[in-house]
């Protein structure tokens, strides 16, 4: 939670205090009351990008964690790190062990966006399917052997050609 203390911009009172019994429940192990003190935070100041990042480790559903690196996109569209994740969750990847120990650093203080959604509701349908819609595999690991079989015939096609090509038939 280190990472709440690195934005500088007003917040709303209320939203610090949440935010610092959050802090406080988390040191007395207290994750149930962190995660719902944040995301009373989330309803008041849902534009507070770091308070999206410190619910990811508290949320409970990778679909959750998912909507957090949504709304995340939404407040600050050029996040490389949660684009990343959140393609890594498309592939089926748990997000737990790869969140980034610090969010973006400094933004000016910005009206609430369009689109940020409340922990709980599952994806769009058009982005759930997005992860599916994949001609590979879910698997990573079947997904390296299915593109190796791809690119070797494809080098093998090519060996072929230029074999036709400087020696003819």
């Amino acid at each position: 939670m280190a990472e709440l203390d690195s934005l500088k911009f007003e917040r709303d009172p209320m939203v610090i205090t949440l935010i610092n019994g959050s802090r406080a429940a988390l040191r007395d192990g207290d994750r149930a009351k962190a995660y719902k003190l944040l995301q009373e935070a989330a309803k008041i100041a849902p534009e507070d990008e770091t308070i999206w990042w410190a619910l990811i480790d508290l949320v409970e559903t990778e679909s959750d964690r998912v909507v957090c690196l949504e709304n995340i996109l939404v407040i600050n569209p050029n996040s490389l790190e949660a684009k990343r994740l959140l393609r890594l969750a498309h592939m089926d990847v748990s997000m737990i062990d790869l969140t980034p120990p610090l969010p973006a650093q400094n933004f000016a203080e910005v009206t609430a966006p369009r689109g940020i959604r409340q922990l709980g509701m599952e994806a769009p349908q058009a982005v759930a399917e997005a992860g599916r819609s994949s001609l590979l595999p879910r698997s990573p690991v079947m997904r390296l052997v299915v593109l190796a079989l791809i690119f070797g015939m494809l080098a093998v096609g090519i060996g072929i050609l230029l074999s036709i090509l400087i020696y003819g038939f």
